[in-house]
């Protein structure tokens, strides 16, 4: 589907088949709602909900309520005033999808950039058997190895915030505009990246239990 320099594209791969569908500029546009001018950044966004809300066959298995979607994002598409403003409006709709395979590629706009954190510490973890987050990677002669960052180790706060909160809001702003299938497959996200900081070379002080139990504070 194009809208405005964007193409979406729908892997509807939960139903058993990929399905794209793309829409031409001089297409019959008398199907969008809304009193917005046709091509406007209102217009389109407006076409956009009401044909995603045509065709994902998802809504009811997901428990996902449209038109309070619709309620909420339909009226900032009145405020877009750019490609990348409109860009990051149609990532967050499709993240109400909750569908790993829906996302915008490149049309004639480039992809906005979301203000997600992006630079990581020079570690990952993955969550244990006791819902922790355990280090299961460490960059090999990285700044987080030289400060005593060892695979085994259990994250237990990031920058003075429980690590189990610091993954809560990373899962919060993430969703904001990236779908994720499964609530398990979010959280095997968070735990890897929910260190990433917005800032390149930022300060990340950690607490970290070691084997032993016993607990360490390292400045990464």
């Amino acid at each position: 589907m194009k809208y405005c320099g964007f193409t979406v594209f729908l892997s509807l791969l939960l139903f058993s088949f990929t399905a794209t569908t793309r829409l031409n500029a001089d297409e019959d546009r008398t199907n969008a709602p809304g009193d917005a001018l046709p091509g406007s950044y209102d217009f389109e966004f407006r076409k956009l909900y009401s044909q995603l809300g045509r065709i994902y066959p998802g809504f009811q298995l997901k428990n996902i309520d449209w038109p309070a979607v619709g309620k909420e994002l339909l009226p900032r598409a009145q405020k877009v005033r750019s490609a990348e403003e409109f860009g990051l409006l149609c990532m967050e709709l499709l993240a109400r999808l909750k569908d790993s395979h829906a996302h915008l590629v490149w049309g004639v706009a480039p992809i906005p950039s979301p203000p997600l954190p992006l630079w990581d510490p020079g570690f990952a973890c993955l969550i244990d058997d006791r819902n922790q987050p355990v280090v299961y990677y460490v960059d090999r002669g990285g700044p987080a190895q030289a400060a005593g960052i060892r695979i085994g180790m259990t994250v237990v706060s990031v920058n003075g915030k429980p690590a189990a909160s610091a993954i809560k809001q990373w899962m919060a702003t993430q969703t904001r505009y990236v779908g994720y299938s499964s609530e398990q497959y979010l959280r095997y996200h968070a735990a890897r990246f929910f260190l990433r900081q917005k800032q390149q070379g930022a300060k990340v002080s950690v607490k970290m239990q070691v084997l032993n139990g016993q607990t360490r504070s390292v400045i990464d």
